[in-house]
């Protein structure tokens, strides 16, 4: 009897977190642009760039806790978005999100640049678990604040 409970424990135990595994929803954005690497990384690498290119991002305030980076977006209509900054490398840096209005839990997010000929590609990715909203609705509203960045990336270092 102890070693059918003990193996009937281990399959739900497996069951429940391969199922939970596949209920994070994933958005993925990337676009191609006209500047080189070098160019690209230096107008978008840096970790409160993103006030600079994000339409809706009004100001990054950055600020160090110990060992940790975070940053704190104030979006146009006065909401807060608070990061803390996981890793860098030296084209591409990973956060996640502690703190938002957004419909998102278990966030984390890398936002990364490769070579692509002459040209570089951005790329965008995420995955999280909705909050709130659908997966469907939760993916939609992130897909439309990547594709939001990269338009007005792009719109400035080109095709």
């Amino acid at each position: 009897m102890l070693k059918t409970i003990t193996k009937t424990a281990l399959i739900g135990a497996f069951c429940a977190l391969t199922s939970t595994a596949a209920l994070a929803v994933e958005v993925k954005k990337e676009v191609i642009l006209g500047a080189d690497v070098a160019t690209t990384w230096k107008k978008v690498g840096s970790w409160c760039a993103i006030a600079n290119w994000h339409p809706a991002v009004a100001k990054c305030q950055e600020m160090k806790k110990g060992d940790n980076l975070f940053r704190t977006l104030t979006l146009g209509d006065g909401a807060k978005v608070f990061e803390k900054f996981t890793n860098r490398t030296k084209s591409s840096y990973s956060y996640t999100i502690l703190e938002s209005p957004l419909p998102v839990t278990n966030y984390a997010a890398t936002f990364s640049i490769t070579p692509e000929g002459k040209k570089t590609k951005l790329t965008w990715s995420t995955h999280f678990d909705a909050k709130g909203k659908t997966d469907e609705e939760a993916a939609g509203i992130i897909a439309g604040i990547f594709q939001a960045g990269l338009d007005a990336i792009q719109k400035d270092l080109g095709k």
